[in-house]
């Protein structure tokens, strides 16, 4: 059994590194293979890989996009027909997210049918309505009209991968809303009407979007702020309905009723104990939208019940994989999933808790009741205490930080949520179906719990730390070095040996970690994928300049933020040498104010003044400057004088270490081009170009092509753009000089490695992190 369920498991993570999925001759070699496996009795458990590799393949194809096979025909066939053909198509879908006033343009479907065509599987969607014009619910069915494409989000090193997260959540899809054409039905869910319930009861109190987030799972009412403070502690599980929270409701519910057993259920009392549990976890989960980490959770506590009601003793040895390996079969796609490996990260530790710590676990020789309780917080205390300790090499793995305040909040937090603040929230929904006033007091409690708890928030340190990913995989490394001698030596066998190989190991990776420093003459330019937006990075050994920072929204979400400072961290930068800001325009200077509190770059040049922002210390952009950046030298070659038109203001670099040069363009248009090009015609020939204004049509004259004589042009450009950048005859113009040309709308992060050698160009989804998960669309 144990190799059985080793070889389900090693199959499903190695999805994860897959470059594609199976083609249709991969999979016919499987079924094969499998016939083979199983017609020779010695390799009949073999048979387990390629069958696995079948099932994942067709369940991934099947539940992503409503097909079983790429190949499939039909009206199944047409909808892969209809992706990203700039046509606009009729669909019909049921809504399935909880609508706020928040996320209106926002929310997930699933689709039932395309162009009057109905689909045997439906697939979800992320749907995109710029400008909503009614309301819709969780429930109904409406036919749109729009355009359909598959997902390609922002992808970088170091940052969050939501194509990933979205893949893991069943969605490969992006439906943009042209048009609503009519409403199919207006039946609401049960749900859909206990949130219209909620959302009323709560309207006005503070925390209305944190009461929400805990009892519905909608954390589109969260302000930015909380959002903030929220990742900064690292009590993210807190506001995400999970097997956190159904686990310790399923067992608080459990430990009130069965405490009835004596004198009304008998000897029936663990049955009726289990079966309440499991109610109210279950409707705990519906609130949810039965999302896929409850989903998880649930599966896995029906799991334990049926195993604990047979009464047979299980070596942990096989619960423990055996756990892993029914939630795989049961959702393939869940390997993609952060939350998974967090929950069974969590659920391993406890495991090993109990086997370490089997004292916790025996009931106290005396039965008084405050005994019973004490011994009860006891043993949650210490296992919270456990898996807060073991999951710090999870947090760094996945978040590259630790918040060491939130360590310790949570050993206060997760009982006080647990406990309290989601018991009274469900009881209030209960009461607000018959009672108003009493579950009006209950909120109000809860808000009163919640202002507490975000008032320490506020008023104590989080000590948040980050990590780069050389610091990260240090840390790790000593962390599986000091457990691995810890099991070693946990009963004295070969005690002196393994901790010799320890410190001879230790000394080795710190070695080489002090030794890991960046050649002299080595230089990269980094585009990060920012959208439809501009932010470049140069990095030397000792100095960073930072070209644009992307945009900033209305709504508080910066590129900065989310995209920048990340990548930024993740590649050890603390400091910035130079911070140049093209000019104004929102999708170049939004994050400035960010990026300046945060890593106080010692110059600021602008291109021009930056609105509503007043930098004391920063200089502007004036042709003929020039600096050094390390080795490298930076000449602004434009603007010659402040224009009334804002994008030929923007600062026009060249970055050259003498040999090989980037020039960085901003978004100037041709009448710029021709300027610069009289002026500058001998000093602009350059190997790498950031195409101006992204590639559009004003811009990009044949005369600046080919002076600037690049062999690589980067379009810094959003998926499928609403203004069609890069303009077809821009890219065709750099195609018929030679050009390599480079999006990062398609391709992502894009790195240019430049030293003594060469130049080595690549990218995140071709290259640093080539997956089937990243590519722009299925092969």
């Amino acid at each position: 059994m144990r190799l059985t369920l080793l070889l389900l498991i090693t199959v499903f993570i190695s999805t994860i590194f897959w470059p594609e999925l199976l083609s249709g001759g991969h999979l016919l070699f499987c079924v094969l293979l499998t016939f083979i496996f199983l017609s020779t009795a010695h390799l009949r458990v073999f048979a387990l890989i390629p069958f696995a590799l079948i099932y994942f393949n067709i369940y991934a194809l099947l539940t992503l996009t409503g097909q079983p096979f790429i190949f499939t025909g039909g009206h199944q066939g047409a909808l892969s027909q209809r992706l990203n053909d700039k046509q606009d198509h009729n669909i019909v879908v049921r809504v399935n997210s909880l609508i706020s006033q928040k996320n209106q343009g926002y929310f997930r479907a699933t689709l039932l049918e395309i162009d009057a065509k109905p689909l045997s599987f439906s697939p979800q969607l992320e749907m995109r309505w710029y400008k909503p014009t009614l309301k819709i619910q969780a429930g109904e069915v409406h036919r749109f009209q729009g355009r359909l494409k598959t997902l390609n989000k922002r992808l970088n090193p170091g940052t969050f991968d939501r194509q990933k997260w979205q893949y893991s959540h069943h969605i490969a899809y992006q439906f943009s809303i042209k048009k609503h054409l009519s409403v199919q039905s207006t039946d609401l869910s049960l749900r859909g009407k206990l949130y219209q319930s909620m959302q009323g009861l709560t309207q006005g109190y503070r925390y209305q979007g944190v009461i929400l987030a805990l009892s519905f799972a909608d954390k589109s009412l969260l302000s930015v702020i909380q959002k903030e403070q929220i990742r900064e502690w690292g009590v993210a599980h807190l506001f995400v309905i999970s097997g956190l929270h159904i686990g310790l409701l399923f067992s608080a519910v459990f430990f009130m009723m069965s405490r009835f057993h004596v004198f009304l259920l008998g000897w029936a009392h663990w049955h009726v104990a289990s079966v309440l549990a499991l109610s109210v976890a279950c409707f705990y989960a519906y609130l949810a939208g039965f999302s896929l980490p409850t989903q998880r959770a649930l599966l896995l506590l029906f799991l334990s019940v049926g195993i604990l009601s047979m009464r047979r003793q299980c070596s942990l040895l096989d619960i423990v994989p055996l756990l892993l390996c029914i939630l795989l079969i049961n959702d393939p796609l869940a390997v993609l999933s952060m939350s998974l490996w967090l929950s069974y990260g969590a659920i391993c530790i406890i495991f090993l808790f109990c086997w370490r710590f089997p004292a916790y676990f025996k009931r106290p020789k005396k039965s008084g009741v405050l005994r019973r309780v004490g011994h009860y917080f006891k043993l949650l205390l210490g296992v919270q205490f456990a898996i807060t300790a073991l999951m710090i090499p999870l947090q760094i793995h996945y978040f590259s930080a630790l918040s060491v305040g939130g360590m310790l909040m949570n050993l206060f937090a997760i009982p006080v949520f647990s406990l309290c603040v989601i018991p009274l929230i469900l009881l209030a929904l209960f009461c607000s179906l018959g009672s108003i006033p009493v579950a009006t007091v209950l909120i109000s409690v809860v808000d009163t719990l919640l202002g507490y708890f975000f008032f320490l928030l506020d008023n104590l340190p989080a000590y948040y730390f980050y990590f780069s990913a050389q610091q990260s995989a240090m840390i790790l490394s000593l962390f599986t070095l000091f457990f691995v001698s810890w099991v070693i030596t946990w009963h004295g066998v070969y005690a002196l040996t393994a901790r010799f190989v320890v410190c001879s190991l230790l000394i080795l990776m710190i070695s080489d970690y002090l030794q890991k420093k960046q050649d002299a003459q080595t230089w990269y330019v980094e585009v990060i994928d920012v959208g439809q937006g501009l932010s470049v990075l140069i990095r030397t050994r000792d100095q960073h300049l930072l070209y644009d920072t992307g945009a900033r929204y209305r709504s508080g979400f910066s590129m900065a933020k989310s995209e920048v400072l990340p990548y930024l961290r993740h590649v050890g930068v603390t400091s910035l040498a130079y911070l140049v800001i093209s000019h104004s325009d929102n999708d170049h200077a939004g994050g400035a104010e960010i990026i300046n509190t945060a890593l106080r770059p010692k110059v600021i040049k602008l291109g021009e003044p930056l609105r509503k922002l007043h930098f004391m210390q920063a200089q502007y952009c004036q042709a003929g400057q020039q600096w050094r950046l390390g080795h490298l030298t930076v000449s602004v070659l434009s603007p010659f004088e402040r224009l009334k038109n804002s994008n030929n203001n923007s600062c026009v670099l060249r970055i050259s270490d003498g040999k090989r040069a980037v020039l960085l363009s901003g978004d100037i248009n041709k009448k710029q081009e021709a300027l610069i090009v009289q002026r500058f015609a001998s000093q602009l020939s350059s190997q790498i170009l950031i195409a101006p204004h992204h590639g559009s049509k004003s811009s990009s004259s044949s005369l600046w092509i080919a002076n600037v004589d690049p062999k690589w042009v980067v379009f810094s450009t959003g998926t499928m753009n609403h203004w069609g950048f890069p303009a077809q005859e821009v890219s065709d113009r750099y195609t018929k000089q030679s050009v390599i040309v480079v999006n990062s709308g398609k391709n992502g992060f894009i790195r240019f490695k430049i030293n003594r050698q060469g130049i080595k160009m690549q990218t995140i989804r071709e290259d640093l992190a080539a997956y089937w998960y990243h590519l722009s669309s299925f092969r």
